[in-house]
């Protein structure tokens, strides 16, 4: 195993987009966490160059064997874990797939090509290791439960964003900071009463600080789709509905947290056109 870290972290250290693609290559979501905090100081530091296009990148982000992933969680059979660790471990399983969303978008779209400044990759790749951090607490929080990331079924169709938006970056800044990072904002609060209602003050802690560092995501979104329509002389907002009825037909769910939303840069014409009707 030490023989494989080495060769992974080597290759990983090409340069950031090398990094990026060996990071979804790889299955195990703790050499993804080390291979991502890693990738993060030395580009940092000025150790890394950005690189070149990297050839044979997955559609989907590589995964362990556990969690088994399935469409819906209720039909996967009896769950034995707590409330409170099925939450946990929801939440552990939406930083991971943003830690592949993050490096993918580093490794699959060339900043050249999108004319996008060395402040782009940084903002990127902070968000990548943020996630990982996040993804840390979360596991970390589990295992002093007696628990783990894998001892319950967990859902694939956050694995489907990435493939659905890999040919348009403007797409993938839509869908991921703006639409996923955002309910985020959304649900989160919700989330931290339920656990201080359980008296998982802990997790609760835990679960706040994620939800406080999500806002600076959705900040980082909204900074470079705004960039690149106002490139392509397209008005932001309504590019914004355009991409999101493509991915999300029905629209998005209320309520909104306006308050986290204002404060991330995204403002309400965004996304109240958007609300679902059903």
């Amino acid at each position: 195993h030490r023989a494989t870290w080495t060769k992974m972290l080597a290759n990983a250290l090409k340069s950031v987009r090398a990094a990026g693609a060996e990071i979804i290559k790889c299955a195990c979501p703790q050499a993804k966490m080390k291979i991502s905090h890693e990738a993060a100081a030395a580009w940092k530091s000025g150790r890394l160059a950005i690189g070149g296009t990297e050839d044979d990148l997955p559609d989907l982000p590589a995964r362990p064997v556990h969690p088994h992933l399935v469409d819906k969680i209720e039909e996967s059979g009896p769950v034995t874990l707590s409330k409170e660790l099925q939450m946990l471990h929801a939440l552990a399983h939406i930083e991971l797939g943003a830690v592949d969303n993050y490096w993918d978008t580093v490794a699959r779209f060339s900043p050249e090509e999108h004319s996008l400044p060395r402040e782009y990759v940084d903002d990127l790749v902070q968000v990548a290791d943020d996630e990982a951090r996040h993804f840390g607490w979360l596991d970390a929080e589990m295992k002093r439960h007696g628990s783990y990331y894998g001892a319950m079924p967990a859902h694939k169709r956050l694995l489907s964003h990435a493939r659905n938006t890999q040919e348009e970056l403007l797409a993938r800044l839509a869908v991921i900071p703006l639409v996923q990072e955002a309910r985020g904002l959304d649900s989160g609060p919700r989330l931290i009463a339920k656990l201080k209602s359980m008296k998982a003050k802990e997790s609760a802690r835990v679960v706040g600080q994620i939800v406080e560092e999500e806002e600076a995501h959705v900040r980082v979104g909204m900074r470079w789709f705004t960039f690149l329509c106002e490139k392509q002389y397209l008005n932001p907002a309504e590019t914004f509905h355009k991409l999101v009825l493509e991915h999300f037909p029905r629209g998005l769910p209320p309520p909104f947290a306006e308050e986290a939303r204002r404060r991330a840069g995204m403002p309400p014409e965004f996304y109240r056109p958007l609300v679902c009707k059903d």
